[in-house]
């Protein structure tokens, strides 16, 4: 064995008795093992996991509370300071609310009266609105319409026939059934 042969061998055996270098595996930081205080959350920073002031509150619903308040009402996005009282109520998304409910078409006004949608004014100096196609008095109403076997004052509408009501147009009526007239 020549000296250059020996010089190898030499530097085989000495790589084999010479430890791998060490591999420095530090462990991935994760937050899933670090309890922050409440108005702290856990965030990564220099590869460590630290506690650090939260710069927003937590999410609520559609809403991110400010810093330092509670959610105290996810479905309608309320948040409160702590310990605060809060309304308990459900709320809907947007796109789950209802339509508006439509306005309610007015009909033709009528002597005194307005009629109602759908209805026309058969009978001007009485004040009568009827759906087309049912019957109406052509009667001259100096007075009042008349209401049932009563005769309402100038400028008041008949709103139960059954128990004679008069009534000045818009005012409260009962849709009651009388016999043999009311007031």
């Amino acid at each position: 064995m020549g000296p250059l042969s020996f010089l190898l061998l030499g530097g085989a055996l000495l790589a084999a008795a010479s430890p791998a270098p060490a591999q420095t595996s530090d462990p991935v930081p994760d937050c899933a093992t670090v309890d922050c205080a409440g108005s702290l959350e856990c965030v990564i920073v220099n590869n460590t996991a630290a506690c650090v002031p939260r710069s927003q509150g937590p999410q609520c619903g559609p809403n991110r509370c400010p810093l330092g308040e509670t959610c105290c009402n996810p479905s309608c996005g309320i948040c409160t300071p702590p310990g605060k009282g809060c309304i308990k109520l459900l709320c809907r998304p947007e796109d789950e609310q209802d339509p508006p409910a439509p306005k309610p078409s007015r009909g033709p006004k009528c002597g005194p009266v307005q009629c109602a949608g759908g209805e026309t004014c058969c009978n001007e100096s009485c004040g009568y609105c009827r759906k087309p196609g049912q019957g109406c008095t052509k009667e001259f109403c100096a007075s009042g319409p008349k209401c049932g076997r009563k005769q309402c004052a100038v400028g008041e509408v008949c709103c139960n026939e059954s128990c004679e009501y008069c009534r000045e147009p818009g005012r409260a009526c009962t849709m009651e059934f009388c016999l043999a007239g009311g007031e």
